[in-house]
Order: C-alpha cells, then structure tokens, then sequence
C-alpha cells in the first residue's frame, strides 16, 4: 500500500473504549496511522490538521472543550462521548453540522442490543396508555469499572430518555465491569 493511502486517524480518549478501538484499528488489514489524544497528548489546531477523522470517547466535559475545533475542521467525527449537553441544544447542533455539511456520528452507545433494548423502552413509555402514571414505578440500575468517569452513565440517561417516564437512577463503579444496566 502507498504511504500516501494511509488515513491518519485521531482517537480522543485512551479508556477502554478508546483503547479497544485503537487496538481494532491497529489489527485492520487497512492500515491506519493512529494519533491517541488525553490530558497529556491534548487535541490542538496543529494536530488535527493531520487528521482524516476523528473517533471520540471523551467524557462529556472533554469533548465539549474540543467541539468547537472538530466542528472547524471538515472531517469525519464518530463519538460515543456522553454526560453532556450539545452546544445550543442536540437539535439546533445538528442542523448547525447539516448546514456546514459536516459528517459526524453520535451514539451513547454502538452495540446491536443496545439498538433493540431503545425499540424495547419506546415500547415500554406506551404503559401510560394502559395505566396512570402513579401505578408506574421505574428504576434503571447501571454498574461499571471505577475508571468509569460520569455517573449516570450516558446509557442510563439514556435509557430513561427513551423510556420517557419518570424513573429513578442509580449507580455503582466497581472493580473492571464492562458495563451492566438494569
């Protein structure tokens, strides 16, 4: 392969998640060059002129410190960063990223069943049609590793988004769990 070929890609955040993909993409038969960036390699203007995308897993607070470097530079961006709010609001963002013709990919999460348990939650907010709201009661109960950073996680607001009833949240961080929500 030409070296002029080689996609240069920026992952933000070297967590688990970050440094699974980091290592996927390092095992790629198309090959990458990958920029890891965190509090001691930090995303700047230089270094994302050196880009031809970006996949984030900044927490929230992070990513929010470089949105507005991201949203200048025309390229790709993949984030599962969560624990925020959009800038303007996640609507008025998005149509921002639409009239800048900006391609980019936000998830709380990515996983299939992740997928399936929302089209399961949006089914579930449809109890108010068969019961009143005071005969529902919902808890979401999420556990993850302790270098897990937000609490809820962004899956549990989630969760609670999608189920739109009221629901109580609670969370635990121990040991390495990968992530468990009830």
């Amino acid at each position: 392969m030409n070296e002029q070929n080689i996609k240069t890609i920026g992952i933000l955040g070297r967590g688990k998640t970050g440094s699974k993909v980091h290592e996927i993409l390092e095992k790629s038969p198309q090959r990458y060059h990958i920029e890891v960036f965190h509090r001691e390699n930090p995303l700047t203007r230089e270094a994302l002129s050196r880009l031809d995308g970006v996949i984030s897993f900044f927490p929230g607070e992070a990513f929010l410190e470089v949105i507005s470097l991201l949203v200048e530079r025309d390229i790709p961006v993949v984030t599962g960063s969560t624990g925020m709010e959009w800038p303007q609001g996640r609507e008025k963002f998005h149509q921002m990223l639409v009239e800048k013709n900006r391609t980019w990919i936000h998830g709380h999460n990515f996983s299939l069943g992740m997928n399936l348990v929302k089209e399961m939650l949006t089914t579930l907010s449809k109890a108010t049609k068969l019961f009143s709201p005071e005969e529902i009661e919902c808890h979401i109960h999420e556990v993850h590793h302790t270098k897990k950073l937000d609490a809820p996680s962004g899956t549990a607001i989630a969760w609670s988004e999608w189920l739109g009833l009221s629901a109580q949240i609670t969370s635990e961080r121990e040991g390495d769990v990968v992530g468990d929500h009830q």
